[in-house]
């Protein structure tokens, strides 16, 4: 979580690993194949903003309304996970394949590029 932001609103930044609570996520079946993302710093799940359908549209933070636009299909790729929106079909990624700190992330289109492909780590 960006900034260790617990607000509504917060949009989500891909950022170097440090094990920390804001890069720790939750997996909460929805049924029917979906999940909400709860992050364990916040409570809050992933969220795509505004409802939006559109390429480019920002992934952020928001209370649990298990609303369409806060659940999430997974498919497996080579040992990786790609996040699927239930309300657009479009794929969790860090846009423009950033490498960077602070890389945005937003839901696109299906490419299978690998900036729509993430790790999971167990922890604790």
């Amino acid at each position: 979580m960006y900034n260790l932001s617990t607000a509504d609103g917060a949009p989500i930044k891909q950022w170097s690993r440090n094990n920390g609570n804001q890069q720790q996520w939750q997996f909460v079946d929805s049924g029917n194949g979906y999940y909400q993302v709860r992050s364990r710093l916040s409570g809050k799940v992933l969220d795509v903003t505004a409802k939006s359908t559109a390429d480019g549209a920002v992934i952020e933070q928001w209370t649990d309304n298990d609303g369409a636009n806060q659940q999430f299909s997974i498919q497996t790729i080579d040992g990786y996970i790609q996040l699927i929106a239930r309300n657009s079909g479009k794929a969790v990624e860090v846009q423009g394949a950033s490498t960077v700190d602070g890389g945005n992330v937003v839901q696109y289109s299906d490419w299978n590029g690998t900036n729509q492909q993430w790790q999971l780590v167990k922890v604790g």
